[in-house]
C-alpha cells in the first residue's frame, strides 16, 4: 500500500462488511455513518472521496453519502461563493479540505482534539 493510502490500514471499516458502505438504492445508510462517526480516519477517507473527481458515486465514504458529498462540492446553482471558514474548529478543518486546501494549523488542532476526545468516549465506553 502507498504512503498516501496508509489511513485505509486503521480505518474502522477494515473489520466491518463493505456491503454496509454500499446499501441497495433507497437502503439505510445509517449504520455505516454509525461506523464512520468513530473512526479515526474519517477525514482522509472524506479527502480520498472527494479528490477522486467522481470515481466514488454510490457508496458512503468519510461518514457522508454520494449525495452529500455532491453537495460538497461548488458547481452550477450554487453562485459560486464560498462560505468563510470557521477556523479553529472541526468543521473549518472539513471546510479545508472540501476545497483542497492546504489545512491551517487551528483547524488541524481543532480536529487532532476532536479525535481525541472520540477516542476518550471510545475506551470509557469498552471499559466493563
Amino acid at each position: 500500500m502507498t504512503a498516501a493510502l496508509d489511513w485505509q490500514e486503521s480505518a474502522v471499516c477494515q473489520s466491518v462488511d463493505p456491503e454496509l458502505f454500499f446499501p441497495e438504492k433507497g437502503g439505510s445508510t445509517r449504520e455505516a455513518k454509525r461506523v464512520c462517526a468513530g473512526c479515526d480516519a474519517r477525514a482522509e477517507c472524506l479527502a480520498f472521496a472527494l479528490a477522486t473527481d467522481g470515481a466514488y458515486t454510490f457508496g458512503v465514504f468519510g461518514g457522508l453519502t454520494a449525495r452529500e458529498r455532491r453537495q460538497l462540492k461548488p458547481g452550477p446553482g450554487r453562485g459560486g461563493r464560498q462560505r468563510a471558514i470557521r477556523h479553529g474548529t472541526e468543521g473549518g478543518y472539513y471546510a479545508h479540505i472540501r476545497r483542497g486546501e492546504q489545512t491551517c494549523q487551528p483547524c488541524r488542532d481543532a480536529m487532532n482534539e476532536a479525535h481525541r476526545a472520540r477516542a476518550e468516549r471510545r475506551r470509557r465506553n469498552e471499559q466493563p
